[in-house]
This record gives structure tokens, sequence and C-alpha cells, in this order.
């Protein structure tokens, strides 16, 4: 099926006005440093980063954040690369593949532990597949064969769908869209499922059009194939090497952020119904429950640099990305 461009506007509309408008600055003080920072979309895997935002922990470190929403993560690397902005948040991939084109380009900090996407199948794959939504894990990828499935784009995000079902000896058609118009794409039948982010498929599922088949978060895929971490923020290596207490500082930010989850949730869900003025309230909650762990864990390793070029290397091989030296891509 074809949107029109009227329906895809229409739609992103709705998306616009459900999670607020794309560029967010807070007045800065005098002491403050301003720092521009691209966001590939502002999904509630962004949620810890809005919660710091809004609840004052940037200007408690000194910094002043702009936070800008692009089109995709594609976009928000290239505006680093270009120097548009300080800092880029994207998935790992997104820094690997411009790291194995010789970019020099680094991880800062992890902001979405564990893979924040959830698979929601429509009402006639379940129906006709005859697995219910309580069925195992091995049921339900098996009634995934011969499905075509919406995802953001041709990254890692694919291998916790791809590997088993293709193990098993099925197959699976992937097709790539932007997350605003995936609901409206399954609600539609131009799509068996969709692979995203909460607040992206809450409509098809409400509306009783398609099911909750795997959560992400909650940890439903198989493990062996799941990513640690789907949402990283990075920035130029030579930034990072000429301006050692700016990284400190954005990291004791998210210091700060997992003592605030930890200690005072209440002001932290506060905040995320800030950030989310138009989204309601009782999903607020459910998703600070369901996220709020992923949102607070910083850390980025060696061995996660070392596992998702593994799990790159199963969407494509690329003596690139084999080329790569992990250490050179997490800043010290």
């Amino acid at each position: 099926m074809v949107f029109s461009r009227a329906a895809m506007v229409a739609m992103s509309a709705t998306i616009y006005l459900a999670i607020g408008p794309k560029v967010y600055a807070q007045t800065p003080h005098a002491e403050e440093q301003t720092l521009k920072i691209a966001m590939a979309s502002n999904s509630f895997a962004f949620g810890g980063l809005r919660i710091a935002e809004h609840a004052g922990l940037f200007q408690k470190n000194g910094i002043n954040p702009v936070l800008t929403v692009m089109e995709n993560a594609n976009a928000s690397i290239s505006a680093l690369l270009s120097g548009s902005v300080d800092l880029a948040i994207s998935a790992p991939d997104d820094v690997l593949f411009a790291a194995a084109k010789g970019q020099p380009i680094a991880i800062v900090l992890n902001l979405f532990r564990g893979l924040n996407g959830s698979l929601i199948v429509s009402k006639s794959l379940a129906n006709r597949s005859g697995v219910l939504a309580d069925a195992s894990l091995d049921e339900k990828l098996r009634a995934l064969n011969g499905a075509t499935i919406a995802v953001p784009s041709p990254t890692s995000v694919l291998i916790p769908i791809k590997a088993p079902v293709e193990a098993a000896g099925g197959s699976l058609t992937f097709t790539y869209m932007g997350q605003p118009l995936m609901a409206a794409a399954l609600q539609n039948g131009a799509v068996d499922a969709i692979m995203a982010g909460s607040p992206y498929w809450e409509a098809a599922v409400s509306s009783g059009d398609a099911t909750l088949w795997l959560n992400g978060p909650a940890g439903e895929f198989p493990e062996e194939v799941t990513p640690n971490s789907v949402t990283v923020m990075s920035t130029l290596s030579s930034y990072a090497a000429e301006n050692p207490e700016t990284i400190q500082r954005i990291r004791d930010v998210f210091a700060d952020l997992h003592d605030l989850v930890r200690n005072n949730p209440e002001k932290a869900i506060s905040a995320l119904k800030e950030a989310y003025p138009n989204s309601d309230h009782n999903i607020i909650e459910d998703v600070f429950e369901q996220y709020s762990t992923n949102w607070t864990q910083p850390e980025y390793q060696l061995s996660d640099v070392e596992r998702h070029i593994d799990l790159m290397l199963r969407i494509r091989q690329s003596d690139d990305l084999l080329k790569i030296d992990p250490k050179a891509v997490i800043v010290p």
C-alpha cells in the first residue's frame, strides 16, 4: 500500500502533537555551557535524557542543552560529522558504520540498555497463525514465517527477529519506514508486523487492530541475539580530546539521573510528564516503570562494542567493520 503525501503529513502531525515540538532549549545561565544535541527521534528510548533535561540535571552540571529531533539516526550522525551539533544520539550501528568509513567518532555513553523496540503483529497475522499472545517464544517466532515487518532501518534491530526465524527455516521480508508511520501501516494492512518503540505502537494495539507479540524492554527476545544497547550518545573524537571537562559534565548528568530515578522516582516521573505533555499520564507512569532501569545504565564498554560489531556482521559482511579498533570508538 502506498500512502499519499497528505496522509503521511497528517500522520506525522498526529505524532508531533502527541510528543511535542522538535526543538527544546532552556534559558542558559551565565556560567552554563550550551551544547547542541541531535536526537534520532523522540521515542521513549530518550526518556532518560528528557527526564534529565526537565529535572534540571544538565543545569546542575553547568550545561544548557539544545535538543533537536532529526529525521532519523543518519541525519543525527550527519549533523555531528558536519559540525552542526556537539553531540549526536543514535543507535550504536550508526556510530560504528561511520567509524568503519574512517570518520573520527566515538561513543560518550549509553542512553538505553537493552532493546527498546517491541514486535507488534496485526490481528490478522495472529489469527491466521492460531498462536495466542501467551504462547512460547518458539511458537511466536514460527508464526512470523513469511511476514512483512516494518523496521526503522537495516541495523542490528533486525537480528532478534531475523536470526531465530531463519535458523528455524523460515523467511521474512523487511521494509523500512519512520516509526511515526508504522501504526497506520499496520492498521491498513501494508505490513504484517512492526518493530517500534513506545509511543509509536500503542495506538495500533489500543484500537484492537494489533497485538503486542514480543516486548523488547522486558527481555522477551532471544538473549543471544539481542543488542546490549540501542541508543548511545556520541561525539567527534577531536571534540572529546579537546573538551574532557565537558565530557565529564555530561557523564555526571547521567550519574545524577541514576540517583534521581532510584531515590526520587516521583520527581523523575513528574519531569517525564513535562517532557511529553500531551501523552496520557497513565502511559507515562507505565513507561517509567518499564524503562527506568534501561535509562540508568550509562556505561558503554569495550565488550559492548565487540558484541555489537558481531551482531552487525550477521546482517552484512564488512571488512571495514572488522578493521574497527573497539577502543578507538569509546571516549576514555
